[in-house]
């Protein structure tokens, strides 16, 4: 075979694949805060699009989420509260969590309950 006639078989099976609805554009970048301000469903009725608060619902809900996996060939680093003192990283075909560590303990820290304050000693009396 040619090259030109392989181009053109490649070109036939891409229409005939995109005609009967098997090329689907996918989005799979929806770990980060960033991303989800267009890759949510429940968006703001007014202009399209997500308001701060429901962004920070979101934001909250991935320090809640854990860990998911994929198969897949490539290797993330993906960032989870997972109720810990701190974030985790996890690595692998990982998904749903943070891209940083940075953004995880920015989002996820104000969730943590804080300890109560060491009550002052009373004064001795002599």
């Amino acid at each position: 075979m040619s090259r030109i006639s392989i181009i053109m078989a490649f070109v036939v099976v891409v229409y005939v694949a995109s005609a009967l609805g098997w090329l689907q554009p996918t989005d799979t970048n929806t770990t980060d805060a960033q991303s989800l301000n267009t890759t949510l469903p429940n968006k703001s009725k007014l202009n399209g699009t997500i308001t701060d608060k429901e962004r920070k619902k979101n934001e909250r809900y991935l320090c809640k989420d854990r860990p998911r996996y994929r198969r897949c060939r490539a290797s993330f680093t993906q960032w989870f509260d997972m109720g810990g003192n701190r974030c985790k990283s996890f690595t692998g075909c990982v998904y749903g969590g943070f891209d940083n560590p940075y953004k995880c303990d920015t989002v996820c820290g104000k969730n943590k309950r804080r300890r109560p304050r060491p009550r002052p000693r009373p004064k001795e009396r002599n």
